[in-house]
């Protein structure tokens, strides 16, 4: 039904060679991607195990992150057994309410707003 593991998102390649640390969860086979923040070259990490090769102290904090994910995914699964929405899942899982923002969120949602307005008044300028 659900399951949650630590993966490279090799969608995403930066331009130092990296890749960001993600927690995949897969529910009803849809991934939900959630970020960790953390960026590795490939041989960095054992995908096998999940850890970050040489980095003890990381390892640790991901171990507790997860294991706080695990807890809130069965949680999730016991509390609304027919809901299938993967964004209320990714939700739950980080603890916040729909309407809630991060920084990064918010910031992302004001460029595109900004872009989205630029577009409008250069190439519809009449418009309003």
């Amino acid at each position: 039904m659900a399951t949650l593991s630590l993966v490279l998102d090799k969608r995403r390649q930066k331009k130092d060679g990296t890749y960001p640390l993600v927690f995949q969860v897969v529910f009803y086979t849809v991934p939900v991607k959630i970020s960790t923040g953390i960026s590795l070259v490939e041989e960095d990490f054992d995908k096998q195990s999940g850890f970050i090769k040489n980095d003890k102290s990381l390892n640790k904090e991901l171990f507790r992150i997860e294991e706080t994910y695990r807890k809130r995914l069965e949680q999730f699964v016991l509390k609304y057994p027919k809901n299938r929405n993967a964004n209320e899942l990714r939700y739950f899982i980080l603890n916040k309410t729909l309407d809630e923002l991060t920084i990064s969120e918010y910031w992302d949602r004001t460029i595109k707003d900004l872009t989205i307005k630029l577009i409008r008044d250069t190439f519809i300028p009449n418009l309003k």
